[in-house]
């Protein structure tokens, strides 16, 4: 059974009742507003000059989203690492990734390097 609506002066009167008692000074709001478009020209010149790196690293010859997976996984713990590549292997797997795989490519490896096709299962 659906719950009955409650109309808008009574929600309106619910959050200025949970609404905290020290209210932030105009002065207050004015100086965030300033720290803050700060730091933001600063945050956009940075993405800047991290776009142009991996601007330059597309150029040589890198795969951009590969990379910055790498770096993303490379900054988690021990743990959440192996959790996620097991994970993420174990989706691959499910989703039939690997079955188009090359049999004469290298198969991707998690652990380190490209494990090799045995020859043996492929003749």
């Amino acid at each position: 059974m659906a719950r009955p609506k409650k109309n808008t002066d009574e929600f309106i009167d619910e959050v200025q009742e949970d609404a905290p008692i020290e209210v932030i000074t105009d002065e207050k709001i004015k100086h965030y507003n300033r720290e803050i478009n700060a730091k933001q020209a600063d945050l956009d010149e940075f993405r800047g000059q991290v776009g142009n790196l991996y601007k330059q690293f597309s150029e040589d010859g890198g795969n951009n989203k590969a990379f910055k997976l790498a770096l993303k996984i490379g900054k988690m713990d021990e743990i959440g690492r192996s959790d996620f590549l097991r994970s993420l292997d174990r989706y691959l797997n499910v989703l039939g990734v690997y079955d188009q795989q090359d049999m004469y490519d290298p198969l991707p490896s998690f652990a380190g390097a490209p494990v090799e096709a045995d020859p043996a299962i492929i003749h």
